[in-house]
């Protein structure tokens, strides 16, 4: 046995004073501190936190969402038109709210079948929604997720013609 004075053993001898206080310790502070914790964010947050774009009364996609999966429902035989202008993406999101785009107007740049999904471009705020002179949401889509499909043009975002789609991206 060492000879160490200040190590005073249990009565069974196996294992230091010392190690038992700092056991003890450590389990009093997770029940008192950690556990607590855990237990509350587990109860605090929704099971999914973070869940799919829900369109308004009117069908549409409106508000501040960062969402960017979406697949084509609309039933339209000849596609979704996704259109496009001169103007760049980066105009469109600086314009001021009195001057909108007619989007509506725009040039037919391709279309997508239905069951079609794309990725939505942000703005530079982190949101996927531009609107128009009629204020009606729209998505810029950034890709296509077939090889043929059209990028870098707009969709209606409303319910009649696209709905999100997993994954569910959190946008805090």
């Amino acid at each position: 046995m060492p000879t160490t004075a200040f190590l005073a053993f249990d009565r069974s001898n196996r294992y230091p004073r010392t190690a038992l206080n700092a056991m003890k310790k450590l389990v009093q502070f997770v029940v008192t501190s950690v556990f607590p914790i855990v237990l509350w964010v587990l109860t605090a947050l929704p099971a999914n936190a973070a869940s799919l774009p829900q369109p308004d009364e009117n069908g549409n996609y409106s508000g501040r969402s960062c969402h960017q999966s979406w697949e084509v429902v609309d039933p339209d035989p000849n596609g979704l038109n996704c259109r496009s202008t001169d103007t760049s993406v980066a105009e469109i999101y600086e314009s001021s709210l009195k001057n909108l785009p007619a989007i509506s107007t725009w040039d037919i740049v391709g279309t997508f079948a239905t069951g079609e999904t794309f990725k939505a471009g942000l703005s530079p705020a982190g949101f996927n929604s531009i609107y128009d002179q009629n204020d009606n949401p729209w998505l810029f889509v950034d890709r296509g997720n077939n090889p043929d499909s059209p990028s870098r043009c707009l969709v209606r975002a409303n319910a009649s013609f696209v709905k999100p789609i997993e994954p569910v991206r959190d946008c805090s």
